[in-house]
Order: structure tokens, then sequence, then C-alpha cells
């Protein structure tokens, strides 16, 4: 950014009153921009007698120029369309000598040089003084805006190379396996496998949705394009109402054609539309319900032949992924900041994945192994074969990765959060679908028995129990199970916040510890931190968590605005960390400016609202959750 202003704004000069002036110079009198007024409505008493006069104007200027541009690499490295922001702008006027209607007497005529009838009388309208043209942060928060965008373009990608990877990994298996039936009689060599599986590879990803020219990519990109277009046009917060018709219309004008990266292009604007209608508080919270509407354009855009039942998993994800983007750009372009983003795309996520999976899925299966073959009496097709036995597969699978990772010591990893997440989902559906057909037991009894059997002890208030105990062990340096021998007993006896303390050896976990209190405004459906009725404090979610270290009326004014903006179930969370923690935090965090660069570094997030405001990042949750002082824990709603 370079910004340049010059401009008169307090004009010089001499300013008489109602009474007029008589002024006598002996010389020179030279005005610079300058005037002599003055309030009298009788101009005869106003008086110049000087030698000679001379006057010039002051020419005021301003100007500017701003130039960036970024590109939006995801955290896997994936690049979006680079987006650039080039403005300027410039304003020019002139501020005049002059003198009040009036006499003026020039005594050395011959060495006057100006006409004097060139002398402006008009000192009303003199001074012209130029206004600053030129808001710098106006200017920075479009840059930032378009960043954004940018890199919430470039994650996306991310995600769907994740696809692309996946499916190229089966087609590559696919063409070996195809080869080798192929080369019975002579069989292949390792190389020669390897050869072909790299070939059949390489093509599967080349015609991937992330691959560079692909139609999902340029629609992608032309997204991205229009929505920073209307972010550098001054549309950066405004109203979400006035920003819907806008994008409509311009999905009408670049998008027509038939080819299939402006359908791509199509889609993801119009769930961006459908998810800015009607919600005034989008950047407070988007709602899941927006994001599934969203989700249920793309489908409708993309495949509007095809009922959701029918979508292949490829196809979902795709959908998934997309309708993320379309969150992000909606909040991005309705002024919100990276934390926004970081909960709307979250809460979405967690709408649109969770929409068909487990009880559609046992549907599917009581489809397959009972209704067709025996109600029916139809012999299962190859494809329903393979379908059914990867339903089977896939049930078998999922307990044993529940079993791995939700044993005793290790309840409180990221994966076994994200596992129980889907599980507890998986649980609320078989209830939904229960109270809608009102038989139950008569429908999917064995797969609703074999989840509740899976999830057997490891409902989510056991779970804060069982972190407690693994944070105790990890500290103590004891046997996670004796701890919990012990953990059980005490919880007969005494409360958690005195039991904790007992296993600590009858210190109070505070004793010594120099602590700060934490503060977290939360509401539906964006929930990372949970409060024991006795103070227990769980962090779950594996994306950035951001916290508020020490600024009590910092966090009642942000209560306030998710209030404001209807955020359902908002409430202040609290609880007590050790102050060495902060330290940390402080002495590593970056600004969201630099956050690209030092993507393991904690983000200084809001500075100007609060001092110790910060993004912490997944691979310091460990570190957060022993630091934390376990019975602090507050709850604004309990």
């Amino acid at each position: 950014m370079d910004s340049n202003w010059q401009s008169v704004t307090d004009q010089s000069g001499i300013f008489a009153g109602s009474g007029g002036y008589d002024i006598k110079v002996g010389n020179n009198t030279d005005l610079k921009g300058a005037v002599i007024s003055s309030e009298a409505k009788d101009k005869s008493q106003n008086r110049l007698d000087t030698g000679t006069i001379s006057f010039s104007d002051i020419k005021n200027k301003a100007d500017y120029q701003v130039s960036s541009s970024s590109a939006g690499v995801s955290s896997s490295g994936m690049p979006s369309m680079p987006t650039s922001r080039n403005k300027n702008e410039s304003e020019h006027s002139t501020t005049h000598s002059a003198v009040s209607e009036g006499t003026i007497i020039i005594r050395n005529k011959d060495a006057q040089k100006q006409d004097i009838n060139e002398l402006s009388r008009d000192t009303e309208q003199a001074n012209n003084e130029l206004k600053h043209i030129f808001n710098k942060q106006k200017e920075q928060d479009i840059i930032d805006q378009t960043q954004l965008v940018s890199e919430i373009g470039g994650e996306t990608l991310t995600m769907l190379n994740h696809i692309d990877r996946i499916r190229a990994e089966s087609k590559a298996k696919e063409a070996v396996e195809k080869e080798k039936e192929k080369s019975k009689n002579k069989g292949l060599t390792e190389e020669e496998q390897q050869k072909i599986y790299e070939d059949a590879y390489k093509k599967a990803m080349n015609e991937g949705m992330s691959a560079m020219g692909s139609d999902t990519r340029q629609g992608i990109d032309m997204a991205v394009s229009i929505i920073n277009g209307l972010i550098s046009g001054d549309m950066t917060g405004a109203a979400a109402g006035a920003l819907a018709p806008k994008i409509a219309t311009i999905i009408k004008q670049q998008t027509e054609g038939n080819t299939v990266a402006n359908t791509v292009s199509h889609a993801i604007l119009g769930a961006v539309v459908a998810e800015l209608q009607g919600n005034s508080a989008l950047v407070g919270g988007l709602g899941a319900a927006a994001s599934e509407r969203g989700a249920e354009v793309i489908a409708g855009i993309l495949y509007p032949d095809k009922d959701i039942k029918d979508l292949s998993q490829e196809e979902r994800q795709q959908i998934s992924a997309l309708s993320q983007l379309a969150t992000g750009l909606a909040i991005a372009a309705a002024g919100g900041d990276i934390q926004d983003v970081n909960t709307g795309v979250a809460a979405g996520k967690n709408a649109v994945e969770n929409n068909y999976l487990s009880v559609s899925e046992a549907r599917r299966k009581a489809y397959l192994t009972w209704i067709k073959p025996n109600y029916l009496g139809e012999e299962l097709t190859e494809d329903e074969k393979r379908e059914l036995e990867n339903l089977e597969k896939l049930d078998k699978e999922r307990d044993q990765i529940l079993q791995d990772n939700c044993s005793l010591g290790n309840i409180s990893s990221v994966a076994c959060k994200g596992l129980l997440q889907e599980a507890w989902e998986m649980q609320n559906e078989y209830a939904i679908e229960a109270a809608r057909t009102l038989k139950n037991s008569d429908l999917y009894p064995k797969d609703s028995k074999h989840l509740n059997d899976a999830l057997r002890g490891l409902d989510p208030d056991n779970i804060i129990h069982l972190s407690s105990i693994e944070a105790i062990a990890k500290e103590t340096g004891r046997d996670v199970n004796d701890v919990a021998k012990q953990y059980k007993y005490v919880m007969a006896a005494h409360g958690i916040v005195s039991s904790l303390a007992g296993l600590y050896g009858g210190v109070k976990l505070t004793s010594g510890i120099d602590t700060v209190t934490v503060y977290r405004v939360e509401g539906a459906p964006n929930t990372r931190v949970i409060i024991g009725n006795n103070g227990e404090v769980s962090i779950i979610g594996d994306t950035t968590l951001y916290l508020n270290f020490g600024d009590k009326a910092r966090a009642q004014a942000f209560l306030d605005k998710r209030i404001s903006q209807n955020m359902e179930g908002a409430t202040i969370k609290s609880f007590k960390v050790s102050k060495s923690f902060l330290d940390k935090i402080r002495k590593n965090a970056v600004y969201e400016s630099e956050v690209k660069f030092n993507k393991d570094k904690p983000v200084i997030a809001d500075p100007t609202k609060a001092k110790d405001q910060y993004g912490i990042r997944p691979h310091q949750f460990d570190e957060l959750k022993n630091s934390i002082i376990q019975g602090s824990g507050k709850d604004g709603n309990k």
C-alpha cells in the first residue's frame, strides 16, 4: 500500500469580525493560499492599503495505490487460484488566495506585477480542503478477506485431492488385478506390476477432481474469483440478504453455457446464496441447517437425476467438500474472519456428513440380506453381493477401529474423540428411525444392538471420567489401570474435585501453581469444551481452538454479540490453566497474516479486542489438557 496526502486544513490569513478591517502594509502583501476576510455587511468597512500585492494558490492532492496478490495453499500444499487486488485512486483540489469584497489600494503601481482583477474575492469558498480518501484498515480488511477466500479454496482442493488419491489407489489395484488375470499363463514380475500400478495411479490422478485443469478445479477457481470480486467491490461486511441477489446475478452472467466447470461453479455459488439467504446472523455462527441447504443445492445441480441414497461414496465426499467450500465462502463474503470460517465449516461438515451414515447402511444391508432374497425371492446381482460384502466388512472394521483407538489409556486421543462422535451420531439415528417406525426391535435389531454393545462404557459422561483418569496417570506416572481402580472407590465416597486431589497425594491441584482463567463462548452446534457436573474439563475436536486468557469483560461482550445473533445455547465456559502454558503460547504465537508460513504455531486472534486471545493448534491439545486444573471448570448455563 502506498498513500500520499497533502492538503490545507485550516487556511491561514486575517479574519476580521463584523467591524471589517483597515490594514496598511508598507511594501508587498504576499498571499499563498491565504485569505483576508471579514464578516462586515458593509463592504466599505474592508480596506487594504499596500505597496504591492502578490497571490498564489496551493494545490491539494491525495492518491493511493493498493497492490496485493495471494494464492491459497492448504496445509498439504495444494494451491488454489491466485487472487490479486490492484486499486488506485486520486483526488485534487485547490486552496485559493482571496480578499473579501472592499477597497484595495495599490500605492506602487509600477511594481505591481499581477492583475488585481484576477484575485479571488470569494473568501468563503477559498479553502477547498481535501479530505483523506485512503482508508488503510478498510483496504487491509479487503486484502485479508480475499486471501482468506483463496486459502479456503486451497483447503477444498486438499479434500478433493484426498478423495482422488483413494480413488486412484483403488483404480491402480484394479488395473494390476486385471493384468494379472490376463497374464495367468506367464505371470507378471514385480517390476511389471509396479509399472502398471504407477501408470494407472497417475492416469486416475490426472483425471481427478483436484487435477490441474479439471472441470471441478476450474469451477472452484471460478467461484473463488467471483466471491473475491464481490469482496473487492466493497462488499465486505455487507448484509447477507444484500449479497445473495448480487451473487445470483453474477452466476447468471458468468456461468452461462453447459460446460461442467460452469456447472460446478454454479453449484458452489448457488449453495452460497442458499446459505446467505435469510441468515442475518451468518457470521455469528452458520447454522447446520444452512449448510445442509447448501449441500442439497450442490447435489441437485451436479446430480439432478439421483436421490441422495443412490450417490456413491465418492460423490458424497465431493458434495461434502464443495458444501464446506460454499460455507466458507458465504461467511468470508459476509465479513467473517478465520475463526468464524473454522466454526461454520466444522458445523456444516458435521451436519452434511452425518446425514447418510449407519441407519441408511443398516437399511441397505437389511434389503440385501433378507428383503430381496427372501421376501422378493430374487437373487442378488454380483454387484449387490460385493456391496453386501463391503457393508459387512465395514461393520467389522468399525468395531476393530473403535476397540483399537478407544481403550483406557487413549480415550483422550483425537482419533478416539472423532470415532466416538460419529458413533454417538449413529445411535441418535437409530433412535430417530425407531420413533418414525414405532417398531425399532423389528427393524434392524442386530445392527442397533451391535452398535450399543460396541459403545458400552463409552457414553459421553463416562468418557469425561475416563479422560480424567488418563490425565492423572500421565501427570503422576502411575499405571492407568491402578489409577482407575482407586478412582472408582474414591468416586463413591467423595466429589470429583476432592477425589482427584486425593489421588495426587492429598495436595490440591492448584497448590503452588500460578494459574490464569480461560474463557470461551460456545453454543450449539459448535461445542469444543465440555464441563462436567463437578468442574471436570474435556476438550474435543481436532481443529484450531480459540481461547481467551484472562479477559472476562471481553468474554461477556462476545457472549452478548452471540446472543444478539441468536446462537442457540450461547454461554461462557471457563476453566483454569497453569500460567506457564499461557507464557509459552505468548512466546510462540504469530499473527494471522503469518499463519501460512507458521502452520504449527498458535495464532494471535483479534489483538485489538483482547490482549491474550489465541488459537491453539491441535498438536498442542495434549499440552493444554495437561495444564488444565481439573475441577475448575464452569459453565454459565449450569
